[in-house]
């Protein structure tokens, strides 16, 4: 991607390495390509005399021969994903080349699972967002990577936890592809990425305990907010709370001044909370809650 280089230098880089020069993401003519290889494909005469159950398949097929490239590095405009919505839906109902057909059902319930009605007609639209917060995902991976660096580089430390996608918290020249990937939280509901990712603390020695969500899903600055404020230690690691003791170990908080006894009430509660911290020597890891009892590492 060339930013400030003269045209001359963009063509021979791109005759060099046998790319492609298109538009930014936002225009049109980014993804008329993408539009083009669908309407080639459906809208064959080829495929006029298929059955209803042979469209799904081949509606499911097409979207899975599409350049992921396209899907999970680039946010679809609104318009695009209206398009592509369109060359579906006269496809699923009518099967033949060229004409509007009838919807005769809305897309969502197209969309939905069998067991809820629906057809299980992949919706670009989640699985654009979905390619998308792969990035977010591989961003908590242990793994060093380079462009893990030069995102660090960028934009500091906090990429490799669980962020804010508000465009308060990032510098104004952040790429577009970066302020997609933060506004994912927009894009599928309030706190839709973060809520769902949790950190597994084992052994740990970076993981804050006020301002990280390492239980709960929410941080405990936020879930407590009244001890936070009161808090001496609001930059404490989890494990520098935890102090062995003969028997075992317990958890030492620090207050700026004595706690009233409805505030001691808040401590029990957090307590049982966090439950009982246990340093067994393994790593810590994240941990995404695909549904309840059941997590993804």
């Amino acid at each position: 991607m060339g930013v400030n280089v003269e045209m001359e230098f963009l063509n021979m880089a791109s005759d060099f390495l046998s790319c492609n020069k298109r538009e930014i993401p936002r225009k049109l003519s980014t993804w008329e390509p993408l539009l083009c290889q669908l309407r080639k494909r459906l809208c064959s005469r080829g495929n006029k005399y298929v059955s209803l159950g042979g469209r799904i398949v081949l509606l499911n097929s097409v979207l899975n021969a599409i350049p992921i490239f396209y899907l999970s590095f680039l946010k679809m405009p609104t318009k695009v994903v209206r398009k592509i919505i369109g060359i579906q839906r006269n496809f699923l109902w009518g099967g033949k080349v060229g004409g509007r057909k009838i919807w005769w059902v809305k897309w969502s319930r197209v969309c939905s699972p069998w067991k809820e009605g629906g057809l299980e007609v992949r919706d670009i639209k989640l699985v654009n967002l979905s390619l998308l917060a792969k990035w977010r995902w591989r961003l908590l991976g242990e793994d060093d990577q380079v462009w893990k660096w030069v995102l660090k580089e960028k934009y500091g430390e906090r990429v490799y936890g669980v962020m804010d996608g508000s465009s308060e918290s990032w510098p104004s020249y952040a790429s577009l592809w970066w302020k997609d990937l933060m506004a994912l939280e927009v894009f599928r509901g309030v706190n839709s990425f973060n809520r769902e990712v949790v950190r597994k603390v084992r052994n740990d020695i970076s993981m804050k305990f006020w301002t990280n969500p390492w239980v709960g899903g929410l941080p405990l600055r936020v879930a407590f907010s009244r001890l936070y404020s009161l808090s001496t230690q609001k930059e404490a690691i989890v494990s520098e709370l935890w102090v062995m003791v003969e028997g075992g170990g317990e958890r030492r908080f620090l207050w700026r001044r004595d706690l009233f006894v409805w505030e001691l009430g808040l401590v029990n509660d957090l307590l049982t909370c966090i439950g009982v911290f246990e340093e067994i020597g393994e790593c810590d890891s994240w941990v995404w809650m695909l549904r309840r009892g059941v997590s993804f590492r």
